[in-house]
Order: structure tokens, then sequence, then C-alpha cells
């Protein structure tokens, strides 16, 4: 069950638009996703992404969690990433409370660091609710397959009170 809501979700080009990875065609596209991005940190005792429930329907709506994280600076990168069909609702804003709220009191971090699209701007308009700052505009290069796309990106940062 839990595959196939994955499946759904990442099948989505524009779910994938700007990750690292080409659309799912097949549930074993998923499951291979499931296991390297999930099972296999959690297995070598690494924080890993989070899955997202639905209380309302107790269903898997997308996945959030740490990415990159530095042990010696305490710090890391939070991701994150919901199916459309939850866009538009504020889940976003408040799961991220909640990985913040784990980062920085379970895992001690000093700091988090968002990077997100310049066309999202309900992600923008969502960080800087929960206070983080803009600290810079780059172009990120994401390399799917066998192409590399050059994509306009802000770095955001909030520091540990």
């Amino acid at each position: 069950m839990m595959l196939k809501i994955f499946f759904d979700c990442y099948k989505n080009k524009i779910v994938v638009k700007h990750l690292p990875f080409s659309e799912h065609k097949s549930l074993e596209d998923t499951r291979k996703f499931i296991k390297s991005f999930f099972l296999n940190p959690y297995k070598k005792g690494k924080i890993g992404h989070f899955a997202i429930v639905y209380k309302r329907d107790n269903k898997v709506i997308g996945n959030m969690g740490f990415n990159n994280i530095n042990p010696k600076a305490l710090e890391a990168e939070i991701g994150i990433c919901i199916n459309p069909s939850y866009w538009g609702h504020d889940f976003a804003t408040e799961i991220t409370k909640r990985v913040i709220q784990y980062g920085f009191r379970e895992l001690n971090l000093n700091k988090i660091i968002a990077i997100t699209y310049e066309e999202n701007q309900n992600s923008t308009k969502s960080l800087d609710l929960l206070g983080f700052k803009c600290t810079g505009k780059y172009i990120k290069k994401i390399h799917t397959g066998n192409t590399v796309k050059n994509v306009p990106c802000y770095q955001y940062e909030l520091k540990k009170q």
C-alpha cells in the first residue's frame, strides 16, 4: 500500500521537476527509491526522511527530513516533498515546524538550511513564516539521468535561538 502511495507521488513530473531523479515509471523504481532513501540510511544508523501521514485519512502524502547533515558544524539541510493533491493547505509549514523542533531539540543542530527553487513561491512564503532568513540566490545544477539543468534557487537559514 505505501509503495503505491509513494509511486503515485513520484510518477508525477511536477513533483520530481527539480529533483535529482526522473519520474518513477514503475513500482520497482519506487521500491528502489524507498530502499535507498529511507531504509538504507536507517539501517546505517543515519537520520533520513520521515513519511508524512495525513491524520484525517491515515494516508502517506509525502516525505520530509534532513539531507547533508554536518555533525561537526551541527547543521543540516531540510527537504520536503508532498503529493500535489495536498498542496496549498499549509501542510508544509506545519510539518516543517515539527521537523525544525526535532532538529534543534533531538539532534542538537545549531543551524537548519533550506534550499528552494525560485519559482516555488509557496515554499519561500512558508520559510519566511517559520523565521528562516534568505542568505542568497544561486544557480543549482540538477543532474537527472543524462540531463543537467541549471535551476535558480534561494538558500534560507534558521539558527537555533
